[in-house]
């Protein structure tokens, strides 16, 4: 059996902030927590690591409004790509450690209420990685299993804004999946996605289409698999 949270744990992540970059991954997050955990605010932040720069005015008016939460962690939630076979598309992990292409790595300081998670290190990037090939050379270089490119902004705001953090990531692409050309400007700087740019890759390039499909089935699995746990860590949470 697993071991009750302490109550300070089960207090902050009720009052928790979830970032979400994309959109539709925002929406995924709203929808199934609003009612299920009201306290919980869950803002779309857009894509990269300046997009968590950008909505800090938003976060510290949220944050300042809400004296209740001030122990409240800040969690980054969304989809991220695999760098190893064993990262398996549609698992959600608890990422333990931050490793950057050059300093210092990073573990969340806030890890309360994730331990029924697998855990897993995750390296940031400025662009997607698109190749398998790709995939396994940034494996080789940083020895993380996960790639995502917002991790090192939430660690940059967070210590901007003196709260704890963590991150939770749901696999969307595997490490032998080749992304869609053009992906990097198919989301806008809200986390919105743009239609015609979308057009004009499929049109471009025929196999964009099916590489399309099949990313849209994986990260609707992925996302699935990722309200689930945030839903579990919540329930949690819940008193006798």
């Amino acid at each position: 059996m697993a071991a009750v949270p302490p109550a300070s744990d089960a207090g902050a992540l009720r009052a928790a902030v979830i970032l979400c970059p994309l959109r539709h991954e925002w929406r995924a997050v709203h929808r199934a927590l609003r009612s299920f955990a009201p306290g919980v605010r869950v803002l779309c932040t857009g894509p990269g690591h300046h997009a968590l720069e950008r909505i800090r005015p938003e976060l510290e008016r949220a944050l300042e409004a809400d004296r209740s939460g001030a122990n409240a962690p800040l969690i980054l939630a969304g989809l991220a790509g695999a760098l190893t076979t064993e990262a398996r598309v549609g698992t959600t992990y608890r990422i333990d450690r931050v490793v950057p292409d050059r300093g210092e790595g990073r573990v969340p300081t806030w890890t309360g209420m994730l331990d029924h998670l697998p855990g897993a290190s995750l390296t940031p990037t400025s662009r997607a990685v698109h190749r398998p090939e790709d995939r396994r050379s940034l494996n080789r270089e940083t020895g993380a299993e996960l790639v995502d490119m917002e991790s090192s902004g939430l660690i940059e705001l967070a210590d901007r804004v003196g709260r704890r953090w963590a991150i939770v990531r749901s696999i969307s692409d595997g490490v032998d999946d080749r992304l869609p050309d053009g992906i990097d400007d198919w989301i806008n700087d809200r986390g919105g996605v743009r239609p015609m740019r979308i057009l004009a890759s499929c049109a471009g390039r025929p196999g964009t289409l099916l590489d399309l499909i099949r990313l849209q089935r994986s990260s609707h699995r992925a996302l699935q698999s990722l309200v689930a746990s945030l839903e579990a860590a919540l329930s949690r949470t819940e008193p006798d």
